[in-house]
């Protein structure tokens, strides 16, 4: 049973934070740029849906594209500072991300946590028919925390992205989008193409993700934070070179947008099962020692994830075949 919760909540973990892995995957590997502004559109997402759905009364089909239009704003806000005001690629993320911190703080009408109580959350009967779905499965064990229905539903959702995204980069424009770096900007111009514009777009899309999955992990946990968005990159980023490692022993040629672009859900569900599993041995350690006071510096604590996706990520970078790119050179797309 232990085995079943611990797949089943790094499935669920992964398909929702797969989204923002999926953001940086368009950010940093399509379009060549170190996006920091995500820290600010994933709570930006999370505090629009609890703050709609509470003090608005709209429900999801009206939250769910107020989330992608606000993120996709906030990304193109970060492409119009790099592009024409011609601030940094970093800055003009960071720059970003902190502004959206005060935005973020009055969407929450001044509150740095809202919750979602009962029916006031739009996922409350997706909710209970996960409940009685367990009820009907395992009758002797409806305290047990796995979300067979949300998963559900998760997945069909990453799987119609997924297909939106390439039926869009197999389009003109999506394939200008793909080109819209850089080192890319002689050539398109020579052909007359803005490259700046589509910079912007993709910006725009990869945001519109990132405030998606700081939605859906509102309406999951029922609350947003304004401090949700801190260390979310470096999940991110560990997730989508978790998974760009696991595709690359199925496909070599990470240059091709298929099946390349499933590699941050392949990472995100393979980084939340490390992350349970280590949580299950520190369960077993607690056990072991007699359950030693909380102050006990030989545990793991809820604050050593990001150290423990530090070394996840340092792990990755030291032990990787000679081929592959250095993480801090995208590969093109």
């Amino acid at each position: 049973m232990t085995g079943l919760i611990i797949l089943d909540n790094s499935l669920n973990q992964g398909l929702i934070y797969g989204f923002l892995a999926l953001s940086v995957f368009i950010s940093l590997r399509v379009i060549d740029f170190p996006d920091l502004s995500v820290e600010g559109t994933f709570p930006l997402g999370a505090a629009i849906a609890v703050a709609c759905t509470k003090l608005w009364g709209l429900n999801w089909t009206a939250v769910f594209p107020l989330v992608l239009a606000l993120g996709f704003t906030a990304g193109t806000l970060t492409g119009v500072l790099h592009t024409y005001l011609r601030l940094g690629k970093l800055l003009s993320g960071i720059l970003v991300a902190i502004g959206l911190y005060s935005i973020n703080f009055r969407v929450m009408v001044a509150n740095s946590n809202l919750y979602l109580v009962g029916e006031q959350n739009s996922f409350y009967w997706l909710k209970e028919q996960n409940f009685k779905l367990i009820q009907t499965l395992l009758p002797d064990s409806t305290s047990v925390s796995i979300y067979p229905v949300l998963n559900f539903v998760y997945l069909l959702i990453s799987i119609s992205v997924i297909y939106m995204l390439l039926s869009l980069f197999k389009t003109q424009k999506g394939i200008l989008i793909r080109f819209a770096r850089a080192d890319s900007k002689m050539f398109l111009e020579s052909l007359g193409v803005n490259q700046k514009r589509y910079a912007i777009l993709g910006l725009g899309i990869a945001n519109a993700l990132a405030a998606f999955s700081g939605s859906l992990v509102a309406f999951q946990e029922g609350s947003a934070s304004i401090n949700m968005g801190f260390g979310m990159i470096l999940v991110a980023l560990v997730s989508l070179v978790i998974g760009e490692q696991v595709i690359r022993v199925f496909h070599q040629d990470l240059t091709d947008i298929w099946p390349t672009i499933i590699s941050p859900f392949v990472g995100a569900f393979l980084y939340y099962l490390i992350i349970r599993a280590v949580r299950g041995l520190n369960s077993l350690w607690q056990i072991y020692r007699g359950f030693p006071d909380p102050t006990d510096q030989l545990q793991f604590f809820n604050s050593d994830v990001r150290l423990l996706s530090v070394l996840i990520m340092v792990l990755l970078y030291i032990f990787r075949k000679k081929e592959i790119t250095e993480i801090n050179i995208p590969e093109r797309l």
